[in-house]
């Protein structure tokens, strides 16, 4: 009898004594889910995607003005242009763009008669909201390194014994600054819009020789020292 009765107790407390560690198990899965999901969110990470670069030479059937004394032109222009954005404090996001550009330049009279350019750069700095609590509206400063490689085709006229021609390579490496302004639009909570304007400012530490086009400054009209200005949107998850 003693034995039926320690038995009908133990049923009796049994469902307690399992429920009992596993309710507490889960409570506190849950607080480190919540607290994993703060962290996570206090630390913003977005990859972005330059979209617009590349449409304006596509527009006008890729062949495009420079500008320049000797009236060139762009031709098969590529940018590939990819911008990581992190939060790293409640007022300011650390900024970093990783470019590839290459194009041919075509001169319709000069000595000069077609420039090859490739060239890769990296920028990287910081940027703050324009005004307190802001979301949208940033501005920022980067730092910049460059290289850019220049085939150049030369063409001296020869009305005698024709024209004579020379291809040069020449490597180019700078460093500069960019000051720019972002401003973002949010089509869904996973993905963001921005829109971004620049001014920036390079100088060529190695290298010789014009260059029409510099892969990260776009189309120059300088020699050592340029500047120029620009706008594009990139696509950021």
């Amino acid at each position: 009898m003693k034995t039926l009765r320690k038995a009908l107790w133990m049923l009796l407390w049994l469902p307690y004594l399992l429920v009992h560690p596993v309710h507490g198990q889960v409570t506190e899965v849950d607080t480190t889910s919540k607290s994993t999901h703060a962290s996570q969110a206090g630390s913003k990470f977005s990859v972005g995607l330059d979209v617009f670069k590349n449409i304006p030479l596509w527009l006008q059937g890729n062949k495009a003005p420079i500008f320049i004394e000797d009236n060139g032109t762009q031709h098969d222009r590529l940018i590939l242009e990819v911008a990581l954005r992190k939060k790293i404090d409640e007022a300011h996001h650390a900024v970093a763009l990783l470019g590839y550009t290459q194009l041919d330049v075509i001169h319709s009279r000069g000595t000069q008669d077609r420039n090859q350019i490739k060239g890769w750069y990296i920028k990287g700095g910081k940027e703050r909201p324009m005004y307190e609590g802001g979301k949208q509206a940033h501005i920022g400063l980067l730092g910049m390194a460059t290289f850019c490689q220049y085939h150049t085709y030369l063409r001296y006229s020869g009305p005698t014994y024709g024209d004579y021609t020379e291809h040069r390579l020449i490597n180019n490496i700078g460093i500069g600054a960019e000051p720019y302004f972002a401003f973002d639009f949010f089509p869904d909570s996973r993905w963001m819009l921005r829109w971004v304007t620049r001014l920036n400012f390079h100088y060529r530490l190695f290298g010789e020789g014009y260059t029409p086009y510099y892969p990260g400054i776009g189309i120059t009209t300088g020699y050592n020292f340029t500047m120029s200005a620009g706008t594009t949107l990139q696509l950021h998850y």
